[in-house]
């Protein structure tokens, strides 16, 4: 039999290479800790916002996470729960009972310090992402298009002068002048002549006075449809108070003006209007008009756009009245021969621009109704396209004839395109918070429970992974839309 030994020296070499046997073992621990930790924090955070709102998506093109899950109140909570399921997946806990885990990790802890809610600055999270669609759709090209139909209303005044305060102004003057008496042929009590103010039978006091009358009923066909849908604002977005608060877009690029045209035709592209009802609108059926409105029926708010219209083309057929001749000399013709046989000559001036306002405003409701059966009017009107003759005028409230539908010219605008100039003169809160409005209104239908307040697309998170062998790494992630 045969005797071994170790030296010391051998002995000192295997303690050596132990030691550093089992440091490279808790090297490579701490690295693999690590390399888990990272990757399934990562791929924790990937599955969080996997799980947008499909339903949104589909119908909006926005994602964003919706903390309710189909519950009653939406809860950051809830996405807690959802992080740490996954992540503890990917740790594979328990996954490794059969052969030996080097790492044994586990989340320990997980908090989000920082997230952003749709609804944060009045809804500026929410106007970012449906810009950033536009922009991948169309291209921030697609804005100069847009800008010179807005450019040539705002110089044609069409937004900002005020004919009703003219119109009116106007017409105090020929109240306030006083007109010749002339003797009836009768005599009084005491035999002096009953004298008897002469009437000013001015045809433009003909128009004026169906302008009190309901305004739908001038610029609609009997046979059209119209709504009367009603919604409780108070359930959504511009009307709820105590919404949940965020960091909103304070990390991140703010909404530049140049990009908010964007953001009409983001409106047009996904909101009904009057002519296209056939589509799955929600609550209301004129989403385009709930946005400029903001009332709480269609009735209301498609009677507040038809105002908004017909003052714009009053305007723009004033402007175009007054600059062209031949039409000045047929109302000053007119004028005279109304003033000479009230004798009141000196109200000829005044009697001639009350004529072509009346005249204006029956072009206004001929042209609104055009707009409403799916026509187009020309922004500026010219001889060629004008519709009423001075006399024809006073027939226009049983006039249903409109231009026909089917041809556009260039330069004419159709209802849609004038609502977008409209969307554009309005101020940006209001399109934002009535958007959000219209956007739950439609997936109520199907989900009682979704509010765009309870939707984030921003999540800062903090978690820690934990060994059982005594290591911890913490990490941070920063991830939106």
């Amino acid at each position: 039999m045969k005797k071994g030994s170790v030296t010391v020296y051998m002995t000192w070499m295997l303690a050596v290479l132990l030691s550093l046997f089992v440091t490279v073992i808790e090297g490579a621990r701490q690295r693999a800790i690590s390399i888990q930790a990272e990757t399934a924090v990562d791929l924790a955070v990937y599955s969080v916002f996997a799980e947008y709102n499909r339903a949104l998506f589909d119908a909006y093109d926005l994602l964003f996470i919706d903390t309710s899950y189909g519950e009653e109140k939406g809860s950051l909570a809830r996405t807690k729960k959802h992080f740490s399921y996954y992540a503890n997946e990917n740790l594979m806990q328990g996954q490794m009972a059969a052969t030996a885990d080097l790492t044994k990790c586990f989340l320990s802890d997980v908090s989000f310090p920082a997230y952003a809610y749709a609804t944060d600055q009045k809804g500026a999270v929410f106007e970012k992402q449906a810009i950033r669609y536009m922009e991948q759709k169309y291209g921030l090209s697609y804005v100069t298009d847009l800008k010179k139909e807005l450019t040539d209303a705002q110089e044609s005044g069409l937004f900002t002068r005020n004919v009703t305060a003219e119109r009116e102004q106007n017409q105090r003057i020929i109240e306030e002048t006083e007109l010749p008496k002339k003797d009836t042929g009768m005599v009084d009590a005491e035999g002096n002549p009953v004298l008897e103010e002469t009437e000013l039978e001015n045809p433009a006091d003909q128009v004026n006075g169906s302008r009190a009358k309901g305004v739908l009923l001038l610029v609609t066909d009997q046979k059209q449809h119209i709504s009367e849908q009603m919604i409780d604002p108070a359930r959504f977005s511009s009307h709820r108070e105590g919404k949940q608060e965020g960091i909103g877009l304070t990390t991140r690029e703010q909404v530049k003006t140049a990009e908010k045209l964007l953001f009409d035709s983001y409106i047009m592209e996904k909101c009904s209007c009057f002519l296209d009802e056939e589509k799955d609108a929600g609550e209301l059926s004129y989403q385009l008009e709930y946005i400029l409105g903001g009332k709480n029926s269609d009735i209301e708010n498609l009677k507040y756009v038809v105002h908004r219209l017909l003052l714009i083309r009053e305007v723009s057929n004033v402007t175009y009245l007054f600059s062209d001749g031949a039409k000045m000399a047929e109302a000053a013709t007119m004028a005279s021969a109304v003033a000479t046989a009230a004798g009141v000559p000196v109200l000829i001036e005044p009697i001639k621009i009350s004529l072509l306002f009346a005249w204006a405003y029956a072009e206004a409701v001929y042209d609104v109704r055009t707009l409403l059966a799916g026509g187009s009017v020309s922004l500026l009107k010219t001889a060629q396209n004008w519709h009423y003759s001075l006399e024809g005028m006073l027939q226009y409230e049983g006039d249903t004839a409109v231009k026909d539908t089917q041809e556009k010219k260039p330069g004419e605008l159709s209802y849609q395109e004038y609502l977008r100039l409209l969307l554009a003169a309005e101020g940006e809160e209001k399109k934002v918070l009535r958007m959000m409005d219209v956007v739950e209104m439609h997936l109520q239908t199907e989900d009682a429970s979704f509010y765009l307040a309870d939707c984030v697309d921003y999540l800062s998170v903090q978690a820690e992974i934990g060994s059982k062998y005594g290591y911890s790494k913490e990490l941070e992630r920063t991830f939106y839309y």
